[in-house]
C-alpha cells in the first residue's frame, strides 16, 4: 500500500485531532482494508499529513523567523534569539537552538513567587529536538510559563545559553527577592546562574536548586529501594532541620544494618551508604530545612511538566506552526484566568 495513499486516508482524522497515535491510525487503515502496515509507513504518511495540514516541515524552518517578527511586532516586549552554526559550503546555516518570550509572560513574572521552575519535553515529529520551558507561580498557585526554547538535545552548552537567554528576558523585572531556579544538577546549569548579575551589595541574587523527585529518582537507581526513596523524599520536604536529622537518623541506621558484616573491599557506596550517598549533596540544593526559605515550598519541576498538559499537541507539529500553537494556547489559557478572575471578584 502506497504511502501517499495512507497519507490521504488517515489525513481527515489527523485534521479532528493531530496527536491521534500511530497505532490509532494503523487500526484506521487496518479496519477498513484489511492491510498490516509496519510501524514506519503509517509514521511516515502521518508526518506527510502533518505536512499537508500545517504547512512543509523543511520551509517550516523558513518561516520561523518571519513568525517571530510578527509577534514582535505585536508588542515590542517580546523577545526571539538564535544560535546556528554556519555552513559557508552549502550557503546555509544549520539552526541550533531557538528561543522566544512574549512580552505579557515576562512582564507577569514580576507579580509571581521568585522560583522558576525548567523542563524540556521531547519532540516527536519529523525532527527531533527538546522544548524548554522556565515556569513561575503565582500566589494563587496559577502556573505562568515565562519562556519557550527549542534545542538539539539537552546538553552543557544548550542548557547554559538557555539560561542566559532567560537572564536577559526577566532582569528587568526581577522582583527585590532572590531568585530560586530548579533545574537539574549540570554544571553548564551553575556556570551559567554564577555570572547572573548580583545584587548593589555583592550578595549573589540567584540561587540554583535540584528537583527533589530527581534527586530521589536517581538515589533510588543506586539502592532500588522503595523504602528509602520514601524516606529521601520526606528528608528533602522536611521545613525543620530536627525533622530531617530524625529522618536521616532512620537512614543511617538502614546503612549501618547494610554494612555488618560486608567485606570492606566490597562496600561501595552505590549499594550500601544511602546516608553517605545523600550527605554527599549539597543540603541547600535539595532539603527544604536547609534552603533558607528560597523554595517557597515548589520542590519540584512538576509545574512546567503539568503546563505540558496544556500544549498537549504542540511537539508534534512542524516548528513554526508549534511556536504559533503555543501561541494559541496562551492567549486561551490566559483568557480563561480573566474570566475566572472577573467571576470571583463579582460573587
Amino acid at each position: 500500500m502506497d504511502s501517499n495513499f495512507v497519507t490521504s486516508e488517515i489525513v481527515g482524522k489527523l485534521r479532528q485531532n493531530h496527536t491521534a497515535r500511530i497505532d490509532e491510525l494503523w487500526e484506521i487503515i487496518h479496519t477498513k482494508y484489511k492491510h498490516e502496515l509496519s510501524y514506519y509507513k503509517v509514521w511516515d504518511a502521518k508526518q506527510k499529513a502533518i505536512a499537508k495540514i500545517f504547512g512543509d516541515w523543511e520551509e517550516s524552518y523558513q518561516r520561523l523567523q518571519k513568525l517571530l517578527l510578527t509577534y514582535l511586532d505585536q508588542d515590542l516586549g517580546t523577545q526571539y534569539n538564535y544560535h546556528t552554526i554556519p555552513r559557508p559550503h552549502e550557503g546555509t546555516a544549520l539552526l541550533c537552538y531557538v528561543y522566544w518570550a512574549f512580552a505579557p509572560c515576562i512582564t507577569a513574572f514580576q507579580y509571581c513567587r521568585p522560583v522558576i521552575s525548567i523542563d524540556g519535553t521531547h519532540l516527536y515529529g519529523k525532527y527531533k529536538g527538546v522544548l524548554m520551558i522556565a515556569m513561575a507561580t503565582d500566589a494563587n498557585q496559577k502556573v505562568l510559563p515565562i519562556v519557550f526554547a527549542v534545542v538539539d538535545k539537552e546538553s552543557g552548552p544548550s542548557r547554559g545559553w538557555f539560561i542566559e537567554c532567560l537572564k536577559t528576558s526577566i532582569e528587568h523585572v526581577i522582583p527585590d527577592d532572590d531568585i530560586c531556579i530548579i533545574y537539574d544538577r549540570h554544571k553548564g546549569i551553575k556556570c551559567a546562574i554564577g555570572e547572573w548579575p548580583r545584587g548593589q551589595d555583592g550578595r549573589e541574587r540567584v540561587f540554583h536548586r535540584y528537583c527533589l523527585r530527581h534527586v530521589t529518582s536517581n538515589f533510588n537507581t543506586h539502592f532500588d529501594d522503595m523504602t528509602l526513596k520514601a524516606l529521601a523524599l520526606k528528608a528533602g520536604y522536611a521545613t525543620h532541620k530536627a525533622k530531617f536529622e530524625s529522618i536521616m537518623q532512620t537512614i543511617k541506621e538502614v546503612e549501618i544494618n547494610l554494612l555488618r558484616g560486608v567485606d570492606p573491599i566490597d562496600r561501595q557506596i552505590g549499594r550500601y551508604m544511602p546516608y553517605t550517598y545523600l550527605m554527599s549533596e549539597d543540603l541547600d540544593k535539595w532539603t527544604q530545612s536547609h534552603d533558607g526559605g528560597r523554595w517557597y515550598g515548589a520542590m519540584t519541576t512538576n509545574i512546567s511538566e503539568c503546563f505540558n498538559g496544556v500544549l498537549k499537541g504542540a511537539h508534534s507539529l512542524p516548528i513554526a506552526a508549534m511556536v504559533e500553537f503555543i501561541w494559541c494556547k496562551l492567549v486561551a489559557y490566559f483568557h480563561d484566568r480573566h474570566k475566572q478572575i472577573i467571576f470571583d471578584l463579582s460573587r
